[in-house]
């Protein structure tokens, strides 16, 4: 005689929301983003593996800098 089969509850684990940066911040140009992440990975002599982490360093960087008015 076989037991009854019961539902198995969800027990996983709900990720949190990532937080919502709220401070206004200018859009970047993305052929700019490129230009500084490649000039990083050049930088470490070419070595594959950190190309977010370039992306993510050349966002920051730009945005920290302020545009010039023409």
């Amino acid at each position: 005689m076989r037991k009854p089969t019961r539902s198995r509850a969800n027990n996983g684990i709900a990720m949190p929301s990532p937080p919502v940066d709220s401070s206004p911040s200018s859009p970047v140009d993305t052929n700019e983003v490129a230009r500084r992440a490649f000039e990083l990975y050049s930088s470490r002599g070419r070595q594959d593996g950190h190309d977010l982490d370039d992306w993510l360093t050349a966002e920051r960087e730009l945005q920290a800098t302020p545009k010039s008015s023409l």
